[in-house]
């Protein structure tokens, strides 16, 4: 198993996972993948060292740090 992070993100939103990388040109490797499955998150992120956020499949999303700084600061 291979995430960085699993952290509380409120009651309505469960849990989430945050896996961490200076790029994006390692994506998610096996370990990843198979995390994701045993965690079964609602929401999980790929934190990389640039600004872009999209999706990287139907259940991770590549974000900058800023901006998942946010979105953990937003929760409740």
């Amino acid at each position: 198993m291979k995430i960085d992070l699993v952290i509380e993100m409120g009651p309505k939103r469960g849990h989430g996972a945050i896996e961490i990388k200076r790029s994006m040109a390692h994506g998610l490797g096996k370990g990843n993948h198979q995390a994701l499955v045993d965690l079964s998150p609602p929401c999980s992120f790929y934190v990389h060292g640039g600004s872009d956020r999209f999706p990287m499949n139907k259940h991770v999303e590549a974000i900058g740090l800023a901006e998942v700084m946010d979105e953990l600061s937003a929760l409740e």
